[in-house]
């Protein structure tokens, strides 16, 4: 019986086998905890939390919902922008949409950028 001899197409350098090495130092040392710029988001967002609950009031009202949904499925961005401005917030707010729904996100301070919040709300499938 007559059997094909084996060519291997890949060179022979691939068949080399490298000895592997164990990681001589097993416990990972991590820097000391610093909770500075964590406070700092905590006391961020405790300025600006009643910030949703006003745009979330706002929106609950029928006829000023209804004016933003046409807004935005209109795709008319300056509206829905003076529309979540006339809320009266003091804190950053910018709006992205899309035909089934909208997300708001609420900034505190462009110079820190540590927490926001965002608020997805839908009104389509």
């Amino acid at each position: 019986m007559y059997y094909r001899p084996i060519v291997s197409s890949y060179p022979p350098s691939m068949f080399r086998y490298y000895p592997s090495y164990s990681v001589l130092n097993q416990y990972r040392e991590y820097p000391a905890v610093d909770t500075s710029m964590f406070q700092q988001s905590i006391s961020t967002l405790k300025a600006i939390s009643n910030e949703p609950i006003m745009i979330l009031d706002k929106l609950s009202d029928q006829t000023f919902s209804h004016q933003l949904i046409t807004a935005a499925q209109a795709d008319k961005s300056d509206d829905v922008n003076r529309l979540l401005q006339s809320i009266g917030t003091t804190s950053d707010v910018t709006a992205s949409y899309n035909p089934t729904g909208i997300s708001i996100t609420i900034r505190s301070d462009q110079s820190v950028s540590c927490c926001h919040f965002i608020i997805y709300l839908r009104w389509g499938r």
